[in-house]
């Protein structure tokens, strides 16, 4: 579906066409629909509905950033309902997906019919402190806070305060990987998405699993990497 400045973004349909709509807001922002997600539902009750958000999964282009806030994807959510003729949904997501289900919502309230919400995240400013300041996450996984901020630290010199156990603002971190994130070469770039996904990773669990080696990354998780990453901080550090 092209929804215009040169983004197409991938949906696809299954379950019952005569069943309840509802549409799946996956992670991210920056993740992508798996083929898990239409197992969250009954085939035979439910008109399952998923789509790649922007730049992310099989939609193109691949990672993109411009025109790729979150204005941008409650309007290709709307597109797509009408393009479903679809009266009401039922919105489902988790984490960034509730970010994107609350705005589409507030916005379109006449056509939600109800919405399933899980480890609810709305992308406001002390939810970001937590998560890329120091204080919050870094107090629990303060390995993985240093490797975090290191790894920048090879490109963009930072200011002491947003070493570990420093008070600083969350923008200065997410500006500075979404700056290398943009306009670093190949190969930085591609070494700080790995670094971005491995601070998410920890993120996701108490009890996280061991991350992968960069070594043992094949190229398609670096794709998905590489689009998690560079939308993540661009929208992060940038979107209103």
């Amino acid at each position: 579906m092209a929804v215009g400045h040169g983004h197409s973004v991938y949906w696809e349909e299954g379950g019952n066409p005569m069943g309840r709509p509802v549409v799946f807001l996956h992670g991210g922002p920056g993740g992508a629909c798996s083929p898990t997600a239409r197992r969250w539902f009954d085939p035979h009750r439910y008109r399952i509905i998923l789509m790649d958000q922007r730049g992310c999964g099989r939609s193109t282009p691949h990672a993109e950033t411009a025109h790729n806030f979150l204005a941008n994807l409650v309007a290709d959510l709307e597109q797509l309902r009408v393009l479903m003729n679809v009266d009401k949904w039922l919105l489902c997501g988790g984490s960034w997906g509730c970010t994107l289900a609350l705005a589409y919502a507030k916005e379109h309230t006449q056509h939600v019919s109800g919405m399933v919400l899980r480890g609810v995240f709305a992308a406001q400013d002390h939810e970001l402190d937590w998560l890329y300041k120091p204080g919050g996450a870094s107090r629990i996984f303060r390995s993985e806070w240093q490797d975090f901020v290191a790894a920048i630290q090879h490109h963009v010199e930072l200011d002491a305060h947003m070493l570990p156990h420093h008070s600083g603002q969350h923008s200065v971190l997410l500006k500075a990987y979404d700056k290398v994130l943009q306009e670093g070469s190949a190969a930085d770039t591609l070494a700080m998405a790995r670094a971005w996904c491995t601070w998410e990773d920890a993120l996701s669990s108490v009890l996280p699993s061991d991350p992968v080696h960069a070594s043992q990354a094949g190229p398609e998780e670096d794709l998905k990497c590489l689009a998690m990453a560079r939308i993540s901080a661009h929208m992060f550090a940038h979107d209103p």
